[in-house]
């Protein structure tokens, strides 16, 4: 019997079963697995360091952090795309056992201040991690700021993609033929003038809708977009009505970034 209940369980996790699952929104999977044992993952990442902003972000060894007894060396991959897609930059980092690197993006001399990036590493030895069972993941802290103000530092926000053998990026994200939907936990009444911002981490495009609702569920705005692969895009709202919003997409979790702008400050978050 545990057996067949073994075949039952890796039949219905099987990556064409979990693609039907998620095409027909059956008990639908946001993020798939890697399809080769070395890999490990990364969310994608939204930086702006136009104007008088800026966007930092710190790696470190990873396999320092999971196997503190062992002496693996790290190989990191930056790769930056602008706000269409496009890729702008690819930078190679070696960190040994413990290193810290700090990533300025207002000193990478990028020829476009906002987008969205990677971050992979490569262990050149992944043994502890595949008799684990495990993947390793890139879903630090990005640190934002304006003019003379403080640090913002926001957390990961998905598994997004990986790079294959080939060294091509692969994404996790898992799309549907039918809409799905998401309604961030946080409320807007504190301020009029607020921005999200999705990207799209699809090997594919995808759409997003984001309807504006008051406090009696009456829609008072609505924004409707369609972004193609890795490309990123801002919705700017100033509207005094908003009590919370909801999200319309194809991409099982989509899930944006929120800035919220204050008279004196402003919040970065996930919603």
């Amino acid at each position: 019997m545990d057996k067949l209940k073994n075949i039952l369980r890796k039949f219905k996790t099987s990556h064409p079963i979990v693609g039907i699952r998620n095409l027909l929104l059956i008990r639908p999977i946001p993020f798939r697995s890697p399809n080769t044992k070395e890999a490990c993952v990364s969310d994608f990442f939204f930086f702006d360091c136009s104007g008088e902003k800026n966007t930092q972000f710190f790696v470190t060894n990873l396999a320092s952090q999971l196997f503190f007894d062992q002496d693996i060396k790290d190989s990191i991959s930056l790769i930056v795309f602008n706000l269409e897609g496009k890729k702008i930059l690819q930078k190679d980092f070696s960190l040994k056992k413990n290193e810290l690197l700090k990533i300025d993006f207002l000193h990478l001399d990028l020829p476009e201040k906002k987008g969205s990036f990677f971050v992979f590493h490569r262990l050149n030895d992944y043994k502890e991690l595949i008799e684990s069972g495990s993947y390793g993941s890139e879903r630090g802290y990005v640190a934002y700021k304006e003019e003379n103000g403080i640090w913002n530092y926001m957390h990961g926000n998905t598994t997004a993609c990986y790079l294959d053998n080939k060294n091509k990026i692969q994404s996790l994200a898992s799309k549907s033929l039918f809409k799905s939907y998401y309604v961030p936990q946080v409320l807007f009444q504190d301020t009029d003038n607020f921005s999200l911002i999705f990207n799209n981490p699809s090997s594919s495009s995808i759409f997003a809708r984001v309807k504006l609702l008051d406090k009696n569920k009456n829609i008072v705005g609505s924004e409707f977009s369609k972004l193609k692969r890795f490309e990123t895009k801002i919705f700017n709202f100033d509207n005094s009505q908003t009590h919370f919003i909801k999200i319309e997409s194809n991409l099982i979790f989509c899930r944006p970034i929120i800035k919220k702008v204050y008279k004196n400050s402003y919040d970065i978050f996930h919603g």
